[in-house]
């Protein structure tokens, strides 16, 4: 099992798809970490931005991945013209 920061999710909308992938992202191997709702905060011209990035993701070999959340409940179908 992964190593959750924090070990539960953060507050977060429940329409935006966070917690069930909070638990998809448990279940990666212990050899990753997954950090929730990593908050950053900047100065740019002379104002305070803040900003979130809902999931990083690390592994030691591999990397790191930062994952913003979407969740939609309505489907489209689209067609694509043909060329």
């Amino acid at each position: 099992m992964a190593i959750m920061i924090p070990e539960e999710p953060c507050d977060f909308e429940p329409a935006s798809g966070e917690g069930r992938l909070f638990e998809a992202l448990k279940n990666l191997p212990d050899d990753y970490w997954v950090v929730h709702s990593l908050r950053l905060t900047s100065v740019e011209k002379n104002e305070m931005k803040d900003r979130e990035i809902d999931f990083v993701i690390f592994h030691r070999e591999k990397g790191l991945l930062c994952v913003e959340a979407k969740w939609h409940t309505k489907t489209a179908n689209i067609t694509m013209p043909r060329t």
